[in-house]
């Protein structure tokens, strides 16, 4: 039998795309263990982390990892809700997402795999009290936290001598569990004394071997089959980090030291974003402990400036997902931080996919009516030679009743091939697309989310289209969507976004990225350029407005987008606003970003120039990526003048900087904020 349609009952889960990836085989993830673990972060209802180990452990013996960087206290503590960031096997995690009310689990999100092949040759946490010492610092200090990948720490830019590290702490979060197990921490933790011992050692008449020393702290890794930035010539966490922090050797502050977070390979590889989350907690609460070690000469704490230059595409986006809410925690005014007596802050990217076709928002002034009601057809391509699983997620309107109404159903039609039954908000049967060995290659499913966001949510799935595999791969091509309403409100939106699918810079190919390619949206102006805003009065449901980051909907962090030098415009991909207000409210948390800062120096020499993965050198990267580590270079120097930098300061230096700023706020916040960086080094092209 060729490709069909099944009808199955509908499981109550806490996470569909986390049950589709555990179902697929292990060539559809980054890892080709037997038996891998997963990193994973779970969110705890009114119980403590110690006794849910133990109810884990009393069911999947061994199965459960959890990082000593929860200590004794976080073990003990209870708390109404709380994020913990773990390693699992397979079965275990399974039986979170199926049976989550047995474990206290009301959230989770599913990160990569971990191998025993990532396991370090050496272990430098054999003795970790240089790791727990006060860390003394003058008056005026500011700390700057950077989280991201492939991080070059020994580059001249980040030293204050030949052998000297302005680094006081580096993490590199790759490490396999086995070494949890033994009580260890996951990955290894260098301070500023090990960092200038392995410079000493590898500086040779007045020249530092980066490959030995990238060697020797397991960052650079010739046996691995994962790939590390660091050994090419230009590295994302490099970049960003010299724009937040970098500092010629002989002008370099005292007062500026760093702490930085390099998150493992396989998580940056995964281009879905999904397995970013988990290893982003665990990087947050390892650098927010380094932090606390800093003292003033007063004796306080000194405030520390955060950068997170990662972005997603999915997610509710009314600031009530998974990372909305942690870093509310750590970074919220009115929240439980975990250290209340240290000022911390937190620059994030307003993402890129502004002219992506990921987002289509329904209603029904955009609603195509026919006999059976108001109806709405997307045409969604996956394309050819796609190595990973894609991800479509509709959001329904937040509705008191519940449960809530049907807003919406929706049917699938497979390229040249069969047609799905409609899945209804509500009901309680999917749709599996199998082949003729019952194989699946393609989901749709509804569920409710609930928790903080109390929406309801449909998930589309399909297999990578690229063959990995003897199974049954989806096919390339247009998915088409047919979406009926049924208790659709005249103000009520259904939003819709695709997952992020794309291979990043410096990754072997991997992800493609599918679209939105309805043939009523206007991708072009007049002249031949893309357009960057909707056009007034389209019909399409495909929109550039919404496109915001997924991780930047939040009411804390500061938002930042990206806008050209040569015409002071914004970047045509910088995306926009608005969010969706969450649940009660009647306004959303932002309309958009905060401000715009640099990030092109023209539409022709796209980019700007920083610290390449070798000392002495500069590439060109582009993307709001590089215009959030700017902010966090102000924010910091603003800090340390006395200035309270939040949001509503970023906003109002924009405003005040360009007060003729008449780009949309949903698009450029406050408008634009001129940001010099000088690494004191001649400006090259």
């Amino acid at each position: 039998m060729p490709l069909h349609w099944e009808t199955f009952q509908s499981q109550d889960l806490l996470s569909d795309i986390a049950d589709y990836r555990l179902s697929r085989p292990l060539v559809h993830t980054t890892s080709a263990v037997s038996q891998p673990w997963w990193s994973a972060l779970v969110e705890l209802q009114d119980i403590s982390i110690r006794e849910f180990e133990e109810r884990a452990q009393s069911r999947f013996p061994d199965y459960l990892v959890i990082p000593v960087d929860y200590d004794a206290d976080d073990r003990d503590r209870v708390e109404e809700t709380q994020f913990v960031s773990i390693f699992a096997r397979k079965p275990l995690l399974d039986a979170f997402n199926r049976h989550a009310a047995d474990y206290s689990v009301i959230g989770l999100t599913l990160g990569a795999t971990v191998a025993a092949a990532d396991l370090p040759d050496v272990d430098t946490n054999d003795d970790d009290s240089n790791h727990r010492k006060i860390i003394e610092v003058p008056e005026g200090t500011v700390i700057t936290a950077v989280i991201d990948d492939a991080i070059a720490f020994a580059h001249n830019l980040f030293r204050d001598g030949l052998v000297s590290s302005r680094v006081e702490f580096a993490t590199i979060l790759s490490a396999s569990p086995e070494h949890l197990s033994q009580g260890r921490a996951s990955g290894r933790s260098y301070s500023k004394a090990q960092i200038d011992a392995l410079l000493q050692e590898y500086t040779t008449n007045g020249l530092l071997d980066e490959p030995a020393f990238y060697a020797a702290v397991g960052l650079v890794n010739a046996r691995s089959k994962t790939l590390s930035a660091v050994a090419l010539r230009r590295s994302h966490g490099t970049h960003v980090m010299a724009l937040a922090a970098g500092y010629s050797m002989s002008n370099a502050p005292s007062n500026r030291p760093i702490i930085c977070a390099l998150l493992p390979s396989r998580v940056t590889e995964d281009s879905t974003g999904q397995n970013t989350l988990p290893s982003f907690k665990l990087a947050l609460k390892r650098l927010c402990n380094q932090a606390a070690r800093f003292r003033l000469p007063d004796k306080s704490k000194p405030p520390v400036i955060f950068n997170f230059s990662y972005g997603n595409f999915a997610g509710p986006h009314d600031g009530t997902s998974s990372i909305d809410r942690v870093i509310d925690r750590y970074f919220g005014l009115q929240a439980k931080k975990p250290d209340p007596d240290q000022k911390r802050q937190i620059v994030l990217p307003a993402g890129n996919g502004n002219l992506s076709r990921i987002h289509a928002g329904l209603n029904l002034q955009n609603a195509k009516s026919k006999s059976k009601g108001p109806s709405w057809k997307l045409d969604f391509v996956a394309q050819p030679d796609d190595r990973t699983s894609s991800h479509l997620q509709m959001w329904m309107p937040y509705h008191t009743t519940n449960p809530p109404p049907r807003f919406v159903g929706a049917r699938v039609t497979v390229p040249s091939g069969p047609t799905s039954k409609t899945v209804y908000v509500s009901g309680n049967t999917g749709q599996r697309l199998v082949d003729e060995q019952g194989q699946e290659v393609a989901r749709l499913t509804y569920r409710f989310d609930g928790g903080q966001t109390r929406r309801g949510v449909m998930t589309f799935s399909i297999n990578p289209t690229a063959h990995q595999s003897a199974i049954d791969l989806a096919r390339a091509g247009r998915w088409q969507l047919d979406i009926i309403s049924c208790d659709m409100g005249s103000t009520d939106d259904v939003q819709i976004w695709i997952e992020r699918d794309e291979t990043l810079p410096g990754f072997l190919p991997g992800g493609r990225q599918g679209y939105f390619n309805n043939a009523d949206y206007v991708y072009f102006n007049a002249l031949g350029a893309p357009l960057p805003v909707d056009p007034a009065g389209t019909t399409s449901p495909i929109h550039r407005a919404g496109t915001l980051s997924g991780y930047a909907c939040g009411k804390t962090p500061m938002v930042v987008a990206a806008f050209t030098q040569s015409n002071r415009l914004l970047s045509d991909y910088s995306a926009a606003g608005p969010i969706t207000p969450s649940r009660g409210k009647k306004k959303a948390n932002r309309l958009g970003p905060d401000a715009a800062a640099l990030a092109d120096d023209s539409p022709v020499l796209t980019g700007v120039l920083s610290a390449g993965s070798s000392s002495g050198s500069l590439t060109r990267m582009g993307g709001t990526s590089v215009a959030a580590p700017r902010v966090a270079r102000l924010a910091v120097q603003m800090t340390s003048e006395g200035v309270e930098t939040d949001r509503n300061w970023l906003r109002s230096l924009a405003e005040a900087e360009d007060p003729d700023n008449k780009v949309p706020i949903t698009r450029t916040g406050g408008g634009q904020v001129d940001i010099s960086v000088d690494f004191g080094w001649p400006e090259r092209d």
